[in-house]
Order: structure tokens, then sequence, then C-alpha cells
């Protein structure tokens, strides 16, 4: 999922929408349900037991538009010396119903959640403006051109993230991108009448 930084003001909407909807549903889980001891499962009343079902459809895409907006949905958990235990980062979302069983609070959640929101409600305005920008949409499409041979190979079964990282990944995209890139500045001057002044500068053509 792309970064919060790199997305049109619809994706920042619905990115915000599903968080709102996501922030709702863990209120009204653990408002409609109590904790019995620590390591147990939560008593849940009905409407607990529905909203678990939503959670549970949501979280996942929840969990990538959160990593999305550069906000970690982990906490370091350390269990008391007289309990003992492995020692670790405990992902929030992914373990949303078993926080109990380390004794971490539900608020901890509600805070991963919210300062999402305020990531992409900050970002409302930039992600109009990039929408707006004529020149962020040649980028993408530049970007899209330079992943596509990865994209085949990721297709084909192969590791396509290994081979974009690999040295001559890196000389393919930067090829692409080279030559995608002088063919939209090309584009452009023609476009706007500038073509043959262009090449006359450059002593191309009559």
């Amino acid at each position: 999922m792309n970064s919060y930084k790199k997305i049109t003001c619809w994706e920042n909407k619905r990115r915000l929408a599903k968080l709102k909807k996501f922030h709702g549903h863990i209120i009204m889980y653990f408002t409609n349900s109590r904790s019995a001891r620590i390591g147990d499962t939560r008593i849940e009343k009905e409407a607990a037991k529905q909203t678990r079902h939503e959670i549970n459809i949501m979280s996942s895409e929840t969990h990538k538009i959160i990593l999305a907006s550069a906000i970690s949905p982990s906490l370091y958990y350390a269990p008391p010396p007289a309990v003992g235990g492995p020692r670790g980062n405990i992902d929030l979302i992914n373990n949303l119903f078993m926080l109990d069983r380390f004794g971490i609070p539900y608020s901890h959640v509600i805070d991963t959640v919210e300062r999402s929101i305020g990531v992409y409600e900050t970002d409302r305005r930039n992600s109009i403006r990039r929408t707006l920008n004529p020149f962020w949409w040649i980028s993408l499409a530049l970007q899209w051109f330079a992943y596509m041979p990865f994209g085949l190979i990721g297709a084909a079964g192969f590791d396509a993230a290994k081979a974009e990282s690999s040295v001559l990944g890196r000389l393919v995209k930067f090829f692409i991108m080279s030559i995608s890139t002088i063919a939209s500045i090309l584009a452009i001057f023609n476009y706007m009448g500038w073509l043959d002044e262009f090449k006359f500068m450059l002593g191309i053509g009559s």
C-alpha cells in the first residue's frame, strides 16, 4: 500500500473513513465487553460479538493503512518479572483480542488509530495539491513504467523484490525512468508547440 504522501485526495478520504469506522468499532467492542482475568477470554455482550465480526473483516486493510501513515501499530511488551515469559513487540491490531493476556490496556489501540487518523487529516490539503498537479501524475506514470518489468517477473513466480533491488534491477529502472522522462518532456513540448524550437536549439532536424 502506497505511503500517505503518495496518494490522491480521494484515497486520503477513503482511508480516513476506514480508520474512523474502525475506531468506532473498537470503542463499541470494548464498551460492550469486559475482561474476566488476565489470560481469559473477554466476556462479550451481543453488541460486542457483532462488532468483533466487523473488526475481523476490517483489521487486515486497517493494519496496512496505519503502516502507510508511518505509524507503528506495535508495542514493546515485557512481562512482569514474577510472571516471566518472552519479551518482544506485540502488534496491537493483529492481536487486538488477545491484549488481556498481556495486560495491555485497549487505550493503546485507540491511541494508535487516532495518531494515524491525525496523519491523514494533516496531509489532506497536500493530497488535494498532489491530485491537481499534472506533474505528480506524470511522476506516477513513470514509476509505473519502471516497475512494470518487475511486476511481470513477480507474476511469473519469481522474486520481484529481489530482482528490483539487485544492481541490474536498479540499472533497468534507471534506464526505463530516463527514457520515459525524456519521452514525457518531448510530448509536453509537442503539445505546447515548442518541439520544433527545441529541436532547432539542439541542431536536430531542419
